[in-house]
């Protein structure tokens, strides 16, 4: 097998480089990603919250949620074919089930610790499960209207389920929801929801917990939940066409695909009161062209100094990277192009051919004399040798800096 690796990539919008313990013993990996063992196996995405609800109640009363949906950003994105295509996926839900599915259903429904998986775009097949008071969950609208649904059974356990037909007519799937264990499960889909009791039910193996833990122990000693974290099988997103066709980084790629030699990894979001710390760990392939080299801590650490105490933006890169084009042209700028001036010879030859005579008798013919244009729009060897030397300073340039 080949071997992988997981990389400290970047580590954004640093609030704080020191440790702080708040006097609790540490949990283990485990501990942190306990709903990844309800999930069942096979999922490209996984999204926890460490409390869901409240991040709902900050989301719905802060006045950036206002300013978001009124942004250009917005604006542009809801004009996107994909966010046409989720609005009327949603519209199709919302008909099937008699209550709306938004944002306010969603806060209705938030737990404390919550996670969604995802396991196929096109048809949204994804699984839900929050931990929640049974009390809280029973005065839902999920149960409020489960005389609309079906009662059926897995391995002793209840759920509800309703059939829903939607992309105009040519997909037909289920919503399921269920309560068991002190958690709230919705699911698109009966084989999920099926698969997702049994795991809450008993420790099976049909598990997402193993790949979600081993790429979170492969992160270090230092890894650690916080508010928000997301792990991805960046793989299986490559592969998928919905991905590859919407998500933002398409657009970024340069001849190849900057997320091709990623096999996974994990974000995580820390929200205080300074800002938002976030880390990201990627998991490269074996195939990588160029390795990655990591910063130790104490490397990082040193570096920080030489930033500003309001920096709001830390970004180290290891050693090994090209950075003397970046260092020349944050010094100098572009350099002035050096290449001499083509001499332009003037045409004084005659011709009788109409084809290359125009109004008043001036040669428009291109090539009427062999000057030097011709030599540079065929290449010239001598030309390119001449280009090459005048590029030649700059280049060397680079090289001392790096």
């Amino acid at each position: 097998m080949k071997r992988s690796r997981l990389v400290l990539l970047i580590i954004v919008a640093v609030a704080s480089l020191s440790h702080r313990s708040d006097g609790q013993q540490p949990r283990s990996v485990s501990e942190q990603l306990r709903l990844a063992a309800v999930m069942p196996g096979g999922a490209m995405l996984y999204i926890q919250a460490r409390d869901l609800s409240g991040l709902m109640k900050t989301w719905l009363a802060s006045p950036v949620r206002s300013r978001f949906y009124k942004s250009a950003s917005f604006t542009a994105f809801s004009r996107s074919r994909i966010y046409l295509k989720l609005q009327a996926r949603r519209k199709d839900f919302e008909t099937a089930l008699g209550f709306g599915v938004d944002e306010s259903r969603l806060a209705e429904l938030a737990g404390g610790a919550s996670s969604v998986a995802m396991y196929d775009i096109g048809k949204l097949e994804l699984v839900f499960v929050t931990e929640i008071p049974r009390e809280r969950a029973i005065a839902t609208a999920l149960f409020k209207n489960a005389p609309k649904f079906q009662e059926r059974s897995a391995d002793g356990l209840s759920y509800y389920v309703r059939d829903i037909t939607t992309d105009g007519g040519r997909l037909n799937q289920e919503f399921c929801f269920a309560y068991t264990e002190g958690k709230l499960i919705v699911t698109t889909a009966e084989g999920l929801m099926i698969r997702a009791l049994k795991n809450a039910k008993e420790a099976a193996t049909d598990s997402l917990i193993s790949a979600v833990t081993a790429d979170a122990e492969a992160a270090g000693i230092g890894f650690a939940t916080h508010d928000v974290t997301m792990w991805l099988d960046q793989s299986k997103l490559n592969k998928n066409r919905y991905f590859t066709a919407n998500w933002i980084h398409g657009n970024a790629a340069k001849g190849r695909d900057p997320l091709a030699n990623i096999e996974g990894g994990i974000l995580d979001l820390q929200i205080t009161k300074e800002g938002i710390l976030e880390r990201r760990w990627f998991k490269l392939s074996s195939l990588s062209i160029a390795p990655i080299k990591t910063l130790a801590g104490e490397q990082l650490v040193g570096l920080s100094r030489f930033a500003p105490a309001d920096a709001q933006l830390l970004e180290a890169k290891a050693p090994g990277e090209a950075l003397g084009p970046a260092v020349s042209r944050t010094l100098f700028g572009e350099l002035a192009n050096l290449q001499p001036g083509t001499p332009q010879i003037p045409d004084h030859t005659s011709s009788s051919s109409n084809d290359e005579e125009s109004e008043g008798g001036k040669h428009t013919s291109r090539y009427s004399s062999l000057d030097a244009r011709f030599d540079k729009d065929v290449d010239d060897e001598q030309t390119q040798t001449a280009e090459s030397a005048a590029e030649k300073p700059g280049k060397q340039l680079e090289k001392n800096l790096a």
